[in-house]
């Protein structure tokens, strides 16, 4: 028998954090080369990856990167890719999953609530739009309701960029505050627990779904993320349904996260994310496909997975410290357990470092799991 050499296969990736390397070691789990465009010298991907250093802007550099790549298509890491790169991209008749749509009403909230409200036809919480001075006479503020919180509409994140307004009186020194940049204002929503699922369309139009999972934040920070937790039926039809709306009227391809609040048995969406998100880590143990593998499957145009939960399972972030090599040692030899470390070039307050999932056979162990680890990550 000849032997035959196997071309290879690239995908490209805007990115290089460990979204984008998590998502380079699921290519090329089912043989994809990953090719990065990183603004940083020594991104954490570059161990799993090719990459290319540049600002995201450079055109000589996207060059390089469609080059490198051939015809392959190109993903991202996260929403704040400018949309001018892909733009150029598509001027290259380079395919970009997610496209360009989705990604500026992501970028700004203005866009995304009128989205939700007006086009996918989902619930949000009441909002108002502030761009100007006579913004705060209009007599639609008379009768919005307080406590309301204030967001700068672009670029915030974990908590930047917000303040709180208790009354109308307060608003115009809080837009002050935010330098009187164009803004939101959103009413406080009482719920009971914030939930996250994850919708995955591909390029034929199937689409799949994880969770809905519970998360808890501490510090406006991603904390603690629960899959299999009780959830009424209709809570999860309910998700899947507004999920679906939001894919097929954004054309979208690739895994979006949909962040939502449950008030009883009402669900209001909060925001998007169009990529695979914090939330979603847990299903590279608890599911029979992470949500990087269909990250992968739905940029390169491959027919998606069966997305089935495994077993309940909880993520832990690590944020700002790395545990002890004593505690260490005694979470990893917990059946279940599932350490990932980022390798950041610094420990840095605030700073994502890595994450622990559990899995467990019910729900009821999953927790005695959890207090377990949490308790030997204090030590």
């Amino acid at each position: 028998m000849t032997s035959q050499k196997d071309p290879a296969r690239y995908v490209g990736m805007l990115g290089g954090g460990q979204l984008g390397r998590m998502f380079a070691q699921a290519a090329h789990s089912f043989g994809y080369r990953t090719v990065a465009l990183v603004p940083e010298e020594q991104p954490i991907i570059a161990d799993v990856a090719q990459h290319i250093t540049a600002e995201y802007t450079d055109t000589v550099a996207l060059d390089k990167l469609v080059a490198a790549i051939g015809d392959a298509p190109v993903t991202l890491e996260f929403e704040n890719i400018p949309v001018k790169t892909l733009e150029y991209l598509e001027s290259k008749s380079v395919t970009v999953r997610p496209g360009i749509r989705a990604l500026k009403i992501a970028q700004d909230r203005r866009l995304e609530k009128t989205f939700f409200r007006e086009d996918a036809q989902v619930p949000t919480a009441p909002f108002f739009i502030l761009e100007k001075d006579d913004d705060l006479k209009n007599e639609q503020l008379v009768s919005f309701s307080f406590p309301a919180i204030l967001k700068t509409a672009r670029d915030g994140y974990d908590g930047k960029g917000q303040v709180k307004v208790s009354s109308l009186d307060e608003l115009a020194a809080a837009w002050e505050s935010l330098r009187k940049v164009p803004a939101i204002l959103e009413s406080f929503v009482t719920f009971d627990r914030e939930l996250s699922i994850l919708v995955v369309r591909g390029a034929d139009g199937d689409v799949a779904f994880y969770g809905p999972f519970h998360n808890e934040h501490e510090d406006h920070i991603l904390a603690t993320t629960w899959s299999g937790m009780p959830l009424a039926d209709a809570t999860v039809e309910s998700a899947y349904e507004l999920g679906q709306s939001v894919v097929e009227k954004l054309d979208y391809v690739g895994v979006l996260c949909i962040e939502l609040f449950q008030c009883g048995d009402e669900l209001v969406v909060n925001e998007m994310a169009p990529r695979p998100h914090n939330s979603g880590h847990l299903t590279i143990e608890t599911y029979t496909a992470s949500q990087f593998e269909q990250q992968a499957r739905a940029a390169l145009g491959l027919p998606l997975a069966p997305a089935v939960m495994r077993s309940p399972g909880a993520m832990i972030n690590i944020v700002g410290f790395r545990p002890s090599e004593a505690a260490l040692q005694q979470i990893m030899a917990l059946p279940g357990v599932h350490w990932h470390w980022y390798a950041k070039d610094a420990i840095k307050e605030g700073r994502k470092l890595g994450h622990i999932t559990l899995e467990a056979s019910t729900f009821e162990k999953l927790e005695e799991l959890f207090v377990e680890v949490k308790g030997l990550l204090k030590s």
